[in-house]
């Protein structure tokens, strides 16, 4: 005969917990778990023997369970408190690997982010691919779309053919691409937008059965669980969650913030606020189980950009309610915490957000102390890359401190301290390196090709002899040549010099990849504080000066240095020489003071401007100077809206795949940078209002005449660089990504980038 019945269960939030329950609260499931797996368990595990009432000790776990039939009763069975564990073939993971990596620039010059090298020999890619096989998850896909060529080769070698054998799962590269209409001619406008371009291969019947889907980041250091994870998504019954990490006050900025309840629940999300928003984000973090001291030094919730969904909800999110919402964490996020559940996961071990230079470069240095937070050698959870098959490395009579070398390097006679040597780099005899993260080189030159290229006064790639390197990092394939120092004594944090093969980020220097650094045979290089490079002309006699003296340590030293004052002193130098030298410093240093602050420095040309305007006005003349000088403008602004590569100028054969040195998907470079564009402009109004004050250059003409054929002559070249721009749909002009106001959807905002 059969029967019905009705329980409650109640218990204490301090228990549930032990019972591996996270996020719960204080409450009788069933409340807020209806008709989920839970109580469906309960309904098949009781039976329906004689049961009239049956308690358990009070304080841990009761249940009271009646039956209408008071001839039978109800058993319990231990296995209604077993949480259904989470089938890893029912998970899919993305992989976000599509940013332009502007944050990492030069470093992504040629190669994505998640294909830059990190820790020697590891790609950055690697990170999350060996977390998801670590984790038993075997379906990923992985979205590119800027300078893919790299990425695509490193996963190809790696996860594909002969690589990691994945027992029946697979990794997918899905690359933008354009498809019929007007939406799919767009490029991947953020993170949102990529993976909605994509959702259509969920609808496939080997995708079918996932019922939840983890985003993820590739420019990320760390290791996890990722089922774990999980689980505690279902456990939760989730909708969304959010693996979240304590960040100090001081890193706060840099992350999207959350706020949540004691049951775990995100209430408030923030995209990297700043000022009074900052503090409104403030979090209480000792109820994540935080000391009071580390609540006081980690006193907010970073999102570290992880996130599970349930399949059908990020299917509705993005195709229904949120069509046009682009990026997740301004926008997809913050609105769906209004009507979703959105819990949070606290990750309490190592995590670093790596997309910049100088986090890049501090997380890479920080494998090389001696007790490290995070380091790479786990037999239990390892991570994998490509299998190059190199020999080991051989190094004779060196000096290593606290270092990290690859394989396949050759080191003679050198030092290297608290430096990172990537995979068959060469470094000569006496060479110094410290503080210095080396990315190695992708192919061999062997001994005979490398005595050829020194005997025709060629640098071959590597570092060359008695060359010092300090704070550095040297991209791949970099060649540096003999007798060279570089190093930042004066601590300049930006500078952009792409002609002479490096950057300036964070007071970081960065050889950019295949760049040159000539050695003292041939050009030597001296960077000041002031961050300009000098050039001398090595003679039989010596060097020859053309903008600042020798070094005085040996006239066959080249040197990459911003020292911090005096200089060094070269014997050929005249005193007028060393005057010119030592205003042209103080010069160059005010003015490179100036390359962060684009306002102020628009600003002050402004001012010029007016100043000459009043000046011709009030004189009534040199209205040929003014010609002149719109002329000279019209040709800079061309050139400031020009790309670097102008596709009219390309030979096309038709389609093609993507090759290493196809420029498609690079983020818009511009023909004439802005801080040249504003420098050159700012010079010309300062010549041309001292020119002024010369009566030889008022040249009588009628002014009107002149204004007349400038502007038709501005609006024909703008019209045809306008409609040379719509025709190759490139934007010069961007105003930052769009950011979720809270107040209504997001329908309208404008395409924005990944954040990297």
């Amino acid at each position: 005969m059969d029967s019905s019945y009705s329980f409650a269960l109640g218990t204490s939030s301090s228990i549930l917990p032990k019972l591996s329950f996270r996020n719960v609260e204080n409450r009788f499931y069933g409340e807020k778990n209806n008709n989920n797996g839970l109580c469906k368990r309960f309904g098949s595990d009781l039976g329906s023997k004689k049961f009239r009432n049956q308690k358990f000790k009070h304080g841990v776990v009761y249940a009271v369970a009646t039956s209408d039939n008071p001839k039978k009763a109800m058993t319990v069975k231990t296995s209604m408190f077993e949480r259904r564990k989470v089938d890893p073939q029912n998970v899919a993971a993305i992989i976000l690997g599509g940013g332009n990596g502007a944050k990492l620039f030069p470093l992504t010059m040629r190669a994505a982010t998640p294909a830059v090298p990190v820790g020697g020999c590891y790609r950055l890619i690697d990170i999350p691919m060996s977390n998801c096989i670590n984790s038993c998850i075997n379906k990923i896909f992985v979205l590119t779309q800027f300078n893919s060529a790299s990425l695509n080769r490193h996963l190809a070698r790696t996860y594909f053919g002969n690589g990691i054998n994945f027992g029946g799962g697979f990794v997918e590269v899905l690359a933008a691409t354009q498809t019929p209409g007007e939406a799919g001619k767009k490029w991947f406008q953020g993170t949102a937008d990529a993976v909605r371009k994509f959702l259509w291969v969920f609808e496939d019947a080997k995708n079918r059965n996932i019922e939840n889907i983890l985003i993820l980041s590739g420019d990320h250091l760390y290791r996890m669980n990722y089922m774990d994870f999980v689980q505690s998504h279902v456990d939760s019954n989730a909708d969304i969650t959010l693996s979240c990490a304590p960040v100090s006050e001081s890193r706060a900025s840099n992350f999207g913030l959350v706020k949540i309840d004691r049951g775990g629940r995100v209430i408030h999300f923030s995209e990297k606020p700043t000022g009074v928003d900052l503090k409104s984000m403030q979090t209480d973090t000792t109820m994540l189980g935080l000391s009071h001291q580390e609540a006081t030094d980690s006193p907010y919730i970073a999102s570290m950009g992880v996130y599970c969904f349930k399949t059908e909800a990020l299917l509705n999110l993005l195709t229904r309610q949120y069509p046009s919402s682009n990026d997740f964490g301004s926008e997809v996020i913050p609105a769906a915490i209004r009507d979703h559940d959105v819990q949070g996961y606290i990750f309490r071990d190592y995590w670093e957000d790596i997309g910049t230079i100088k986090t890049f470069y501090e997380a890479n240095l920080a494998l090389v102390e001696e007790r490290p937070k995070f380091e790479f050698y786990d037999p239990e959870t390892p991570f994998y890359t490509s299998p190059r098959f190199l020999p080991p490395t051989k190094a004779e009579k060196c000096r290593m401190v606290d270092s990290i070398i690859s394989h396949g390097c050759f080191l003679r006679e050198c030092s290297v301290q608290r430096s990172i040597i990537g995979e068959r780099s060469r470094l000569d005899y006496g060479v110094e390196l410290q503080d210095t993260l080396m990315l190695g080189a992708d192919y061999y030159q062997t001994e005979s090709e490398i005595a050829s290229l020194l005997a025709e006064g060629k640098v071959p790639i590597g570092i060359g002899k008695d060359t010092k390197i300090r704070k550095c990092i040297i991209d791949k394939n970099a060649k540096i040549g003999k007798n060279v120092i570089i190093m930042n004594k004066g601590d300049v944090q930006e500078a952009d010099r792409p002609e002479e093969g490096f950057y300036i980020r964070s007071g970081i220097t960065v050889i950019v990849e295949k760049a040159t650094i000539q050695d003292g045979t041939r050009r030597l290089l001296f960077l000041s504080q002031s961050q300009i490079c000098f050039f001398f002309a090595a003679s039989s006699r010596g060097l020859s000066l053309r903008k600042l003296i020798p070094s005085s340590s040996s006239p066959s030293v080249s040197r990459i240095t911003m020292e911090g004052s005096g200089g060094d002193s070269g014997s050929m130098a005249t005193p007028v020489q060393k005057k010119v030298h030592e205003a042209w410093r103080v010069y160059q240093y005010y003015l490179d003071k100036t390359t962060p602050h684009s306002t102020n420095r628009w600003i002050g040309t402004l001012v010029v401007f007016l100043i000459y305007c009043l000046r011709v006005y009030s004189i009534h003349g040199f209205y040929i100077i003014s010609y002149g000088l719109g002329i000279y403008l019209l040709n800079l602004l061309i050139g400031f809206l020009s790309p670097l590569v102008d596709p009219e100028l390309e030979v096309s054969d038709g389609a093609t795949l993507p090759t290493r040195g196809s420029d498609e998907f690079k983020p818009f470079i511009r023909r004439l940078p802005e801080f040249k564009f504003w420098y050159s402009m700012t010079k010309a109004f300062c010549i041309a209002f001292l020119m002024t004050f010369f009566s030889v250059f008022d040249v009588p003409v009628f002014w009107p005449i002149l204004l007349c054929y400038w502007v038709v002559l501005f609006v024909l070249t703008m019209r045809r660089q306008i409609a040379h721009m719509i025709k190759h749909k490139y934007i010069p002009f961007s105003i930052g990504k769009q950011k979720y106001s809270g107040r209504k959807s997001s329908a309208n905002s404008g395409g924005g980038s990944r954040a990297d």
